[in-house]
């Protein structure tokens, strides 16, 4: 994934917001980051979140959906990525964004099994895939992602998808933590 429908990652930062606050409505919060410490392949702030560039930009719109810009000063960022996410308390907020097949925040696994690509593995209740090049995180609300017990060979478990809800959508970059236990 390269961008948002015909937004392409690496538009400037003023272009693409302007674009997608014509189509969104105007942001509703923006934050700026500085990342310090340049650890070679990206950058991290005294918290230890990471990021690509050295300085980030958030963006987030009224329906859920936050873009992030990046770049080697305050004045020359651009587009690197996105999340869209689903707090899991009503319905999503409007305009409703969505792959070009359907997948989207706050569906359940079930609803878009044939379009979505679940891995194994997950963190607890916490299951990871991808859709169309998308990266998407998965919320059980019944069992755990993954294997269980000790010794080997681990029994592998996997949640009814009926009972697991797509909570987050991103590409490209966005700040992470990298000392997250899962």
């Amino acid at each position: 994934m390269d961008g948002i429908g015909a937004l392409g990652f690496g538009v400037d930062q003023a272009t693409a917001t302007a674009t997608l606050s014509a189509a969104l409505g105007a942001p509703i919060d923006q934050a700026d980051a500085h990342f310090t410490e340049n650890m070679g392949d990206h950058f991290e702030d005294e918290d230890g979140y990471a990021f690509p560039t050295e300085y980030a930009r958030s963006v987030c719109f009224a329906n859920d959906l936050c873009v992030w810009f990046g770049g080697a000063t305050p004045d020359a960022l651009q587009f690197l990525g996105w999340n869209y996410a689903y707090a899991g308390e009503g319905p999503m907020p409007s305009p409703t964004l969505s792959t070009a097949d359907g997948v989207r925040p706050g569906l359940h696994w079930a609803d878009v099994a044939a379009s979505l690509q679940v891995a194994p593995d997950g963190c607890y209740y916490t299951g990871f895939g991808t859709t169309a090049g998308i990266d998407v995180e998965l919320a059980s609300q019944e069992s755990w992602f993954g294997s269980m017990g000790v010794d080997p060979p681990p029994v592998p478990v996997t949640p009814d998808p009926a009972e697991v809800t797509i909570t987050l959508m991103h590409a490209g970059a966005q700040t992470t933590f990298p000392a997250e236990e899962c």
